[in-house]
């Protein structure tokens, strides 16, 4: 197992039980002055928490100012923090992401309107103020392993510290083989710069 696997998953276990309701949802809303919205495709949409994000995760989309015909809602706080990302297709609301700002990180979780579960968890770490990680839970059913008491089985690493040329991503699941073997892999792909 890569050298603190186990720390990224209990961070990231830690954050699916902190936020497995939807109970802060109108609290946060009222915390936001500010709401734009955009057409096309992407998980994340037009904006992430971290604006650094923006150079290695393109956004092929337009602001929009037709509530009918948005994909993505995005609320920002007085402080201009982007607090939470709606997703729509076809009209329907698919998902609610939340984004928390705690001390070095920015803690990540996905609601799943249709399934009314939380089904992704993530983080985004600092370290003096300088980004060094983005990670974000694999396809697991947050939701059932918090009822089961299991761990998380896979997530997605983006580190930022290791090179300054490379995005390293990093690939752990648990759940690849049969006979218990973990799959891990690291991707180093050139940094991109819009």
């Amino acid at each position: 197992m890569l050298k603190g696997c186990e720390d990224i998953i209990l961070k990231l276990l830690e954050i699916a039980k902190k936020y497995n309701t939807l109970k802060s949802y109108e609290d946060v809303i009222l915390e936001c002055n500010r709401k734009l919205m955009s057409k096309g495709i992407s998980l994340y949409g037009m904006f992430y928490p971290e604006e650094e994000l923006n150079k290695y995760f393109t956004y092929k989309g337009k602001i929009s100012h037709d509530e009918k015909s948005k994909d993505f809602e995005y609320f920002f706080d007085e402080l201009g923090r982007l607090r939470i990302t709606k997703r729509y297709s076809n009209g329907e609301l698919l998902n609610i992401i939340y984004y928390n700002y705690i001390n070095n990180y920015i803690e990540i979780y996905w609601y799943h309107c249709i399934e009314k579960t939380i089904c992704c968890v993530g983080y985004i770490e600092y370290i003096d103020g300088k980004l060094v990680r983005f990670v974000e839970s694999g396809d697991d059913d947050i939701f059932t392993l918090l009822q089961n008491n299991e761990k998380i089985k896979s997530y997605f690493e983006y580190d930022f510290n290791d090179d300054n040329d490379y995005l390293v991503k990093r690939v752990f699941s648990s759940k690849m083989y049969s006979d218990g073997r973990i799959f891990e892999k690291t991707i180093k792909t050139p940094k991109i710069y819009n």
